[in-house]
């Protein structure tokens, strides 16, 4: 669903040509968008009244995201693109390269998602797909509705330019919002892995989790600040072109916009940028980071409640679609706010686990003449293995999985043998002993791969696979329970 954003007025009346005829009459269409609730004049017309409002907030809202477009914590139970790329580790897929297959006859290639612009200061810049509909919607709004009757008095093909020129203005600032906080992130030396603008607004994807809460207070504060500048300077063009009409138009409504967005942040609710600055002011304030983050968790599943609240009682008085809006925007919030408190315990309960703790040893390793029928037959149906290890005489040549396996047609396997398929070990994903476990998920989540050996240089000491890890979890927070549920028992009376 996409609202998009409209303007509201700044109290004062409106001069002759805005919302009127030249002549100082009333403007009929002005009157009959008056009548229909639609966003009126930007000098003292109606903006559409609590229906507009919320559009705006709601519009203001898609902006929004895990901790103003950080990511708050790193998805651990995931393996896609929405994982931040740890520096420094081979991001590679377990299969050698191929050559691009051509499609099926009338079946369509993949279609890319995103849409590659450029770097700022390295950090990769990308367009989601969907954000060219928010692009084409906001346009044909401003220049067919918002502009003709806020500034009648325009050429028809004036609205149009405007139009495009303000929904691309609007995009660069939901960039530059995204920038404030990478850059800050930079500056305090949090590797920042790419920014992404999608139809829900931007992601700045940062590869960790701030070290100190005056890292965590600068970052978080760092994009509403940007808001709050794009305001002014939008606010100060409209007022020196204010008998400009083709510059005070985009400028006055730019300037409400970022305002709004800026306001609309500092909601003190994680995973609002808000949400973040509470959650290091509590940080600073205990010194544990831990509490920090059950405040803010807290933080967010009340603002969500309280958006639940506001859009059932709309709902209720008739004012469906409102209600809907609010309370999808309280369902976000609680859930991202459950997710990043369930996150903030997961890496509690891992922290200081190693690989070499949790990993299987002694995995099963293959000469590298084995033939894929013998691999299958000996060691898949016998004994239940899917990753191995292909080695000569002690040193390892490479790895392969039943992934790899399967894409080779059955009546070759008996041609084909392990080393044609594998993964050279050059190229392997691995992970050393003392690797914390934490991190070692983040390695198998940036390679999208499922298990990783766990080597000292050329020796294999074992295999560390996700359901190892996610079993460790389980393990860890059962007797975590049980273990206070003792505590509780042994204190004193």
């Amino acid at each position: 669903m996409v609202a998009l954003p409209v303007g509201t007025g700044s109290g004062r009346n409106p001069p002759p040509g805005r919302g009127r005829s030249g002549d100082g009459r009333a403007n009929p269409n002005a009157l009959g968008a008056r009548a229909a609730g639609l966003p009126m004049s930007r000098r003292g017309e109606r903006s559409g009244g609590l229906s507009s409002w919320l559009r705006v907030i709601f519009a203001t809202y898609l902006l929004v995201r895990p901790a103003g477009g950080q990511v708050a914590a790193r998805p651990l139970l995931t393996s896609g693109r929405d994982v931040p790329r740890r520096p420094g580790l081979p991001l590679v897929d377990h299969r050698p390269p191929r050559p691009p297959r051509r499609p099926a006859r009338g079946v369509r290639p993949p279609m890319p998602s995103n849409v590659r612009l450029g770097r700022i200061r390295g950090i990769p810049i990308e367009l989601n797909w969907s954000l060219f509909l928010v692009f084409g919607l906001l346009a044909v709004s401003l220049g067919s509705g918002y502009f003709p009757d806020a500034y009648p008095e325009m050429a028809s093909g004036t609205y149009f330019v405007l139009g495009l020129l303000t929904a691309a203005l609007f995009i660069a600032s939901i960039l530059l919002h995204e920038l404030g906080h990478a850059l800050v992130a930079l500056r305090e030396r949090i590797p920042v892995t790419s920014i992404t603008l999608y139809i829900f607004g931007g992601i700045a994807q940062l590869g960790e989790e701030p070290k100190s809460a005056r890292a965590e207070l600068r970052v978080a504060a760092a994009g509403p600040l940007v808001s709050f500048a794009l305001a002014a300077i939008f606010g100060a063009v409209g007022l020196v072109a204010d008998d400009v009409d083709a510059l005070a138009a985009p400028a006055d409504y730019l300037a409400r916009i970022n305002l709004i967005l800026a306001l609309f942040n500092l909601i003190p609710g994680f995973p609002l940028d808000g949400g973040r600055i509470l959650r290091a002011l509590v940080w600073g304030a205990t010194n544990s980071q831990e509490r920090a983050q059950r405040v803010a968790g807290a933080s967010g599943q009340i603002v969500g409640y309280g958006f639940f609240g506001v859009g059932a009682l709309l709902a209720l008085n008739g004012n469906l679609l409102n209600g809907l809006w609010l309370v999808f925007i309280g369902w976000f919030i609680q859930n991202a706010a459950n997710a990043s408190t369930a996150q903030s315990g997961i890496e509690r309960l891992l922290a200081g686990v190693t690989a070499g703790q949790v990993m299987r040893p002694g995995p099963t390793t293959v000469p590298s003449r084995t033939m894929l029928r013998q691999l299958v037959d000996d060691h898949v149906l016998g004994s239940g293995n899917r990753f191995f290890i292909v080695s000569d005489d002690g040193t390892p040549r490479g790895v392969v999985s039943l992934t790899d396996v399967v894409k080779v047609p059955r009546d070759r396997w008996d041609w084909v043998n392990v080393t044609q398929v594998m993964v050279p070990w050059a190229r392997t994903v691995r992970v050393r002993p003392d690797t914390g476990l934490l991190e070692a998920l983040h390695t198998m989540g940036d390679a999208h791969i499922h298990q990783v050996p766990v080597a000292e240089g050329d020796a294999i000491r074992g295999l560390l696979s996700r359901e190892q890890i996610f079993a460790q979890i389980r393990l860890r927070a059962m007797l975590g329970d049980r273990r206070d549920a003792a505590a509780t028992r042994q204190v004193p009376q």
